[in-house]
């Protein structure tokens, strides 16, 4: 090995010089990453009224959605994406991530330039990849079996959530006083987004009570708590996430929804729809046709499917929404499996970044998490997942409605 190698030159240099570089090579890649919020970019502010619109216009043709303007230059961006030095670090694993992270966001700025094109949905595709068949015949699958339940009277609106959402997060400060959420009621949202420490709730938001705890189970023991135990680490990419986290940090939510008893006939029901609106999609059907599928093989109502189409047509065609049940899948077989989901909570990390996380404690670049799921220490939860470690089967998916898994 010459005098020259890199292996050599990272030996040779004190670890606090190598952290130092790492750090300042972090920090610039996270400055560019502040500076845009690709999904609430992505998504349109006037679903609602677009909505009816459309409905008083017949159904047909595309919905008329408005987005966000970009206060900046993506290419301007891009520049300065690509003028930070990464092949000095001198610290492998790290330089590894970041390289990962950048073309990440490299290809998020080209889905943002794109917007509303015919380019969209190639970049789109690339981010999130398609939906094999096998993803599609079991989403298929769920739809024909699980049979539609009857709706919940009990319902709240945006400001009980935003009250149940407080408490939760004030149960975590007890446990971390620096957990620094924040929630609000917004007009330019639809459904929930975290971005953190942001927990935004659309401003009309009715949610069934029963639902409360699985939707903020997900939100915030995964999203935001991940998101907190990332800020946390020396490094901010495991806040704003690692290259490709999303998959599994969804699936995590769809966990948690299952373990606290919450994934009812209903919203596996929609989580199996967006595969199949995703796949329509990308085999080309048009928003009309998407919205077509979804009422009558899929046997959705019509609010329900035109918010289902709404997320997944967005900004030209995001294949986002496949990742939901694929990550759920991906995380349940893990469990089976004996994976340990503690990686999983020291920031918002792929599975591919699990052994990379341990090298990086065992170097003392990661600090054990922080927080945890505070779900995972309810009897319940624990029976539940240790149950179905023991017995994996589909039919276990279902939370309490036993009697709308049809045969």
């Amino acid at each position: 090995m010459s005098a020259s190698d890199p292996l050599d030159i990272a030996r040779a240099l004190p670890l606090e010089e190598i952290r130092e570089a790492c750090d300042s090579a972090d920090a610039r890649l996270n400055e560019v990453a502040r500076k845009f919020d690709y999904l609430l970019l992505l998504s349109p502010t006037n679903t609602h009224e677009a909505m009816d619109d459309w409905f008083a216009a017949g159904c047909t043709g595309d919905p008329h959605f408005h987005y966000r303007d970009l206060d900046f230059d993506p290419s301007e961006l891009r520049r300065e994406l690509h003028s930070i030095e990464l092949s000095h670090l001198q610290e492998p694993l790290v330089e590894g991530l970041l390289l990962e992270k950048r073309q990440e966001l490299d290809l998020q700025l080209t889905l943002l330039e794109n917007r509303c094109s015919k380019d969209f949905l190639l970049a789109s595709e690339q981010l999130y990849g398609g939906v094999s068949d096998e993803l599609h015949d079991t989403a298929k699958a769920i739809l024909s079996r699980v049979a539609k339940a009857g709706r919940s009277k009990q319902v709240v609106d945006a400001e009980a959530l935003r009250d149940h959402a407080l408490t939760i997060i004030e149960r975590y400060r007890e446990q971390d006083p620096e957990f620094d959420a924040e929630v609000e009621i917004r007009d330019d949202v639809t459904g929930l987004l975290v971005s953190y420490p942001k927990l935004m709730i659309d401003s009309d938001a009715r949610v069934s009570l029963r639902r409360v705890d699985p939707l903020l189970s997900h939100e915030i023991s995964i999203h935001m708590v991940t998101g907190f135990n990332g800020d946390c680490q020396q490094f901010s990419i495991f806040k704003t996430g690692l290259a490709g986290y999303e998959e599994v940090q969804e699936g995590l939510g769809v966990f948690a929804e299952w373990a606290v008893g919450g994934l009812y006939a209903a919203r596996l029901r929609l989580i199996a729809g967006r595969v199949i609106a995703v796949r329509a999609m990308l085999d080309g059907a048009d928003f009309t046709e998407c919205y077509r599928e979804l009422r009558k093989a899929c046997g959705m109502g019509r609010t329900t499917s035109f918010k289902l189409a709404a997320r997944v047509y967005r900004s030209g065609g995001l294949a986002k929404d496949a990742i939901y049940l694929r990550g759920f899948f991906r995380v349940m077989e893990y469990l089976v499996g004996g994976g340990d989901l503690e990686p999983y909570w020291m920031g918002k990390i792929a599975p591919i970044h699990v052994p990379v996380v341990r090298e990086l404690a065992e170097k003392g670049l990661m600090n054990p998490a922080r927080l945890r799921p505070e779900f995972l220490n309810r009897p319940d939860a624990r029976k539940r997942i240790e149950d179905y470690c023991n017995d994996p089967s589909p039919q276990k998916w279902l939370s309490t409605e036993s009697d709308a898994w049809t045969q």
